[in-house]
């Protein structure tokens, strides 16, 4: 059973602003309607009397007391009774009518909605015994109220049939009908779109815009409007089937405001005063909960903010004459003021409004410059929402990849609130921060606090886990790093940063030469994230090596391809090329036979591994050219190189042994090419690691090319830097055969007795080492005894050499044995 409007109970319903009338004058009409009704005397009070409440009820209501209004409206209906009408005609409908009104400004929809029923229905219902003829004035405005307040309950079916029941009785008296015209399009296409009839009710509000100047049409009564459209656009949004539909609605949402921009150009003061910025708020919030962000942000831009509304109000009081502020204005200051006191002022939670729709954007930009705007404007906010707003500011700084913003505000968050339940969540955001500028101690030590914290495999323990094993990766700690790294792959599944861990745990095991487990991880890596864009090649090349280092040369070709053909701008691919290049050649050597058959396979392989050789060669070029990683792809170039050399200069000689003239040709070209890379080594390469190798093998061929006193001047460069180096740099092979080939070389071009010569004052020798100088005077040995061997012992020569020989001994003899390698130990033995 509906609500009886006698009994004084109210059903409050949240919702918009009542659209406001000219209800002033209502009232005041319904005083004169006092005058045309004839009341009975009373034995009550005058006060108490039907008339006299009647009157004390309208002017409670011009006065703005609606709640002692409705009080004396109720008691006038239980004094009156089941009497009204019938003592004073269908005309007494207007009290209901008023009443209802009343209730309206109370936004007790229910009770209003009872009221405004009551009146259209009360010749009807009331006044079958009525002793009064008369009119009730109100009976069809009454179904237009009445409408609003289905409206209000949320049923818009019902009163768009209202509307459209006041319509078809109102369009006899256009008059009448213009007086609230501009209300019942605004209502009537707010109720239209909520049903889903949008198109309709767009244009019925769209025609208080197009003939704002006709009807007269107030800036406020539009952003009114606007406000009824925007949430018609939101629950529309809500229903699209798909979200290209809501996109759609959207962008005709804008569209609409870009060309109404204008026209709702309402003052701060204003949206103040008229409660729109509580309902801006709510609809930008509500358009960004529907997926709306661009709108969301449209309308939060509409809210002007406290000081906004006081330098308004500032400005107008200015201009009045006398200087005095009008009552209404300083009623608006004093509440700004005491907004302004609040542990959260208002403008704060707008600009949070407007980072959270950024964000649902994909906008980081925007919402970490507003949170830095809320740190250094509000330092003095209440302490939770301070730590909400540092909080944020270090979070969208780290997602910036800004790590000295994030630890600027996790730093100012410890040191205001170091035992806040945000701490942890600001200690990971500096974590990242600490981690990318490399301060890895403290990494280590802010996640050990952290770790402790939380039981392994806890949400906020996943990133501390995963920057523990990679700061001790990167201080090279490695078997710790495994540890952790190990812990971490068992513990979390799934995760952000797993990617990352599960490459660095296969790539340590690589570092520790643990190369059968290196390989096995690196797979497992490329079997879970087959599309990993930024570890998968890396993790390849890893293989790659693992594989040659295991001696499965076939299955290191097999994942070198799979880099080169997948992955042909991959950083690694250079270095990748040369290990395919030395699997070639390795499997080359590996060949059993020596029929023709055989013979090919070697040419083919090691053709194969040269065409590699020279591919690093330009792609390690190619990738120095791009300026990262110079050093790394300088030194894969300069291994290409030397590589390819040591093919060309290795095949000619090959080729020269044979003793086939026709072979000439090839030598030749073998050699020139050998000749050729040698230059394009110099001066870009000079200095890295293969230097050396490059100088030894390109000696033969610069001697075959008329250049031998060049190759010797660089090789004798290079023997000093063979001889100075220590520990795992050394290159005991490649220093012996520096040497000789050296010496070879310097017979041929320089004659015995020079080389000699140069041997023993050898350019650049550190008198210090006297390792280096051990391996001169044993090639000075080796070289006269060359030449001992070329001469009869009968001669005075043979003496001669043999004297020389014997002096070289004796000077070795007198340098300290721990400088001596086993090799010279054992011929100095020997000869003694």
């Amino acid at each position: 059973m509906r609500t009886s409007p006698t009994q004084t109970e109210r059903n409050l319903r949240p919702s918009k602003r009542p659209v406001r009338m000219a209800l002033r004058h209502s009232w005041i009409a319904a005083l004169g309607l006092l005058i045309g009704i004839s009341f009975p005397a009373s034995g009550q009070d005058e006060d108490n009397s039907v008339e006299g409440l009647y009157r004390k009820a309208a002017e409670l209501a011009i006065a703005g007391q609606y709640a002692e209004s409705v009080a004396t409206y109720e008691k006038l209906f239980d004094l009156a009774g089941e009497f009204l009408c019938e003592d004073f005609g269908p005309q007494a409908g207007g009290i209901v009518f008023d009443y209802g009104t009343a209730l309206l400004q109370m936004q007790d929809w229910q009770k209003a909605r009872d009221a405004f029923e009551r009146c259209v229905k009360f010749k009807e219902d009331e006044c079958k015994k009525a002793k009064v003829q008369n009119e009730n004035t109100r009976e069809v405005l009454a179904l237009f109220q009445w409408g609003f307040c289905e409206a209000q309950l949320g049923n818009d079916s019902r009163a768009i049939e209202l509307y459209d029941q006041y319509l078809e009785k109102a369009k006899s008296d256009q008059m009448e009908l213009a007086k609230i015209r501009n209300a019942f399009k605004l209502r009537r296409g707010a109720s239209l779109v909520k049903v889903g009839r949008v198109d309709e009710g767009v244009a019925e509000v769209r025609e208080l815009f197009e003939k704002r100047a006709e009807w007269q049409v107030s800036p406020q009564f539009l952003v009114q409007g606007l406000l009824e459209l925007g949430m018609g656009w939101v629950e529309q949004a809500r229903k699209a089937p798909t979200p290209a539909a809501a996109d759609q609605i959207e962008a005709q949402a804008q569209l609409f405001l870009d060309q109404n921009a204008g026209t709702i150009d309402v003052s701060p003061v204003d949206k103040y005063r008229f409660g729109f910025i509580d309902r801006l708020k709510k609809l930008g919030f509500e358009s960004s909960e529907a997926g709306m962000q661009t709108l969301a942000l449209r309308f939060y831009s509409m809210v002007p903010t406290l000081e906004e509304v006081e330098y308004d109000i500032q400005a107008r009081i200015q201009i009045l004459p006398g200087g005095a502020v009008p009552a209404a204005y300083q009623q608006i200051l004093d509440q700004i003021a005491e907004l302004k006191k609040k542990p959260v002022p208002a403008d704060v939670e707008m600009q949070r409004l407007t980072a959270r729709a950024y964000e649902l954007l994909g906008n980081s930009i925007a919402p970490r410059e507003i949170y830095r705007y809320l740190v250094e404007t509000y330092p003095s906010i209440e302490k939770d929402r301070r730590a909400e707003i540092l909080h944020e500011a270090a979070r969208f700084s780290t997602m910036l990849g800004d790590y000295s913003s994030a630890q600027y505000f996790g730093e100012l968050f410890m040191a205001e609130m170091p035992d806040h339940k945000l701490r942890d969540n600001v200690s990971v955001f500096m974590l990242q921060s600490l981690f990318s500028s490399q301060q890895f101690d403290q990494v280590l030590s802010i996640c050990e606090t952290v770790r402790g914290r939380f039981q392994l495999g806890d949400e906020q323990r996943e990133l501390p886990d995963a920057l523990y094993g990679l700061a001790l990766y990167s201080l090279g700690r490695y078997q710790d790093a495994i540890t952790a790294f190990d812990e971490y792959a068992k513990t979390y599944k799934g995760t952000p940063n797993r990617e990352m861990v599960m490459y660095h745990r296969a790539n340590t095991r690589m570092i520790l030469r643990e190369f059968r487990i290196g390989a096995e991880l690196a797979h497992e890596f490329q079997q879970e994230f087959p599309q990993s864009e930024k570890f998968f090649d890396l993790s390849l090349a890893d293989e790659a090596l693992c594989r040659y280092n295991l001696e499965d040369y076939t299955a290191a070709i097999s994942v070198a391809e799979k880099l080169e053909t997948g992955y042909p701008e991959s950083q690694a691919l250079d270095r990748v090329l040369n290990i395919k290049g030395d699997s070639l050649s390795v499997r080359a050597t590996q060949v059993e036979g020596t029929d023709d058959a055989a013979n090919a396979e070697v040419a083919k392989l090691r053709e194969e591994a040269l065409q590699s050789y020279l591919k690093a060669i330009d792609v390690g070029k190619a990738l120095e050219a791009t300026g990262k990683n110079e050093a790394v792809h300088k030194a894969a170039a300069a291994e290409g190189i030397a590589k390819a050399i040591d093919i060309y200069v290795t095949d000619a000689e090959t080729l020269a042994a044979e003793g086939k003239e026709e072979n000439k040709a090839a030598i030749d070209e073998l050699m020139k090419k050998a000749v050729a890379l040698y230059d394009s080594f110099f001066p870009a390469y000079a200095g890295t690691f293969y230097e050396p190798q490059v100088s030894v093998y390109t000696l033969p061929a610069l001697e075959a090319v008329g250049r031998g006193e060049d190759g010797l001047v660089q090789m004798e460069k290079m023997i000093n830097v063979l001889g100075n180096r220590s520990g795992e740099d050394m290159d005991l092979d490649l220093l012996r055969r520096a040497i000789g080939s050296y010496a070879e070389a310097s017979i041929r071009v320089r004659g015995e007795e020079k080389t000699l010569e140069v041997l023993g004052s050898f350019p650049g020798l550190d008198p210090n080492n006297q390792a280096l100088l051990t391996w001169l005077k044993m090639q000075k040995v080796i070289v006269l005894q060359g030449m001992r061997g070329n001469v009869a012992k009968e001669t005075p020569e043979y003496g001669d050499l043999t004297k020389r020989i014997d002096k070289e001994f004796q000077e070795m003899d007198q340098f300290e044995v721990k400088n001596l390698s086993e090799i010279a130990l054992k011929m100095i033995g020997d000869y003694l």
